[in-house]
């Protein structure tokens, strides 16, 4: 029998700090969402979507964890410990060039759910906490943010 899978669209909310960020720093400190404790079956990331209300359309790096790793505050520089790395799941890539930037208002990036080493999508087991983790790290780019809301992140989970 073919599994059918239902997708979960979590809105995992972003806080950015009005200073202007350096490459290598996370932006938002460690991210989760409320809404993510429907995923306790496992599943996959199929896509993220990145809005940029303050049309930079800035690369960044997403790194996803199966439970809490430690804490790195918003808008310092990203340095995992070894025990981040054992609950690691995955890194996405969003480019530059991810971003549709034909708006005024806003960059909007939706990429694959795929972890820039293996190209397979980002899997999960049933997750200790019932919740993914996420940095988010300015990546080769130094953004600088206006509004504290200025960036809107959305998972697409798919569960069984």
């Amino acid at each position: 029998m073919i599994p059918h899978w239902r997708p979960h669209i979590i809105e995992v909310p972003i806080t950015v700090t009005l200073d202007a960020y350096t490459a290598g720093d996370v932006v938002g400190g460690l991210l989760t969402s409320d809404e993510i404790p429907q995923l306790s079956g496992g599943g996959y990331i199929a896509w993220v979507r990145l809005v940029d209300d303050a049309t930079q359309a800035e690369p960044y790096d997403l790194y996803v964890f199966n439970s809490p790793p430690s804490t790195i505050a918003n808008d310092a520089a990203w340095a995992p410990l070894e025990a981040d790395w054992l609950k690691f799941l995955g890194q996405i890539d969003i480019a530059a060039a991810d971003y549709n930037t034909t708006g005024s208002e806003a960059d909007c990036a939706i990429v694959a759910g795929k972890d820039v080493v293996t190209g397979d999508y980002i899997w999960f087991d049933n997750l200790p906490n019932n919740r993914l983790y996420f940095y988010l790290v300015a990546n080769n780019s130094t953004p600088d943010y206006a509004d504290a809301n200025d960036l809107t992140m959305h998972i697409c989970v798919l569960t069984m």
